[in-house]
């Protein structure tokens, strides 16, 4: 595997959906192999679970893990870091 993008997010439903499908799309133009991974800081559950619903529905290929309450962007990328496989 390539790279790793950890993206924190804390209450996104609105944006990150959008984003995703955005960057899904360019990176299968330049054909590298890599993972997304989504780190929910606590987002209220309607959230999580519009990611849950977006990675189903779209077959996006992300990792969604999920912090129970907020803990801070530092904590969520630490998380994420835990679970990367990326080289880069």
């Amino acid at each position: 595997m390539d790279f790793s993008i950890i993206i924190p997010a804390f209450n996104e439903k609105d944006r990150l959906p959008k984003f995703l499908l955005s960057l899904v799309n360019d990176l299968n133009k330049i054909n590298l192999n890599g993972e997304i991974i989504i780190v929910d800081d606590g987002s209220r559950n309607q959230d999580y679970q519009s990611y849950l619903t977006l990675q189903k529905t779209e077959n996006i290929p992300i990792v969604i893990l999920r912090h129970q309450r907020n803990l801070g962007k530092g904590a969520a990328i630490q998380t994420g870091f835990k679970v990367a496989k990326g080289a880069w």
